[in-house]
């Protein structure tokens, strides 16, 4: 799905994947309660924000699996420097 048409509306689907309230999207502080109650039975809201938390998720996934990527490259350097260093000392303790 694409961003919604109705600008209003689209902030505030992006304010509820941000932890945001209504009335950051401009809705009235009286009536945002309703507002989003509301709007949350539309479907076009409910998939866009569907969407837009599947791709806080999605990308949150790939930056956990870059960063343990990232760990297991630095545990094999200091495992092959361990082996290298034992292999070394095994060969002083010889001569």
């Amino acid at each position: 799905m694409t961003v919604l048409n109705n600008h209003r509306r689209e902030r505030f689907v992006q304010g509820l994947s941000a932890g945001e309230t209504a009335t950051a999207a401009g809705f009235s502080e009286r009536g945002a309660a309703q507002s989003a109650q509301r709007l949350l039975k539309k479907a076009e809201i409910r998939s866009r924000k569907a969407e837009l938390e599947e791709r806080v998720a999605f990308t949150s996934i790939a930056g956990q699996i870059v960063d343990r990527q990232y760990r297991m490259a630095l545990y094999q350097h200091v495992a092959e420097r361990l082996q290298r260093s034992i292999a070394a000392r095994a060969e002083a303790s010889k001569g």
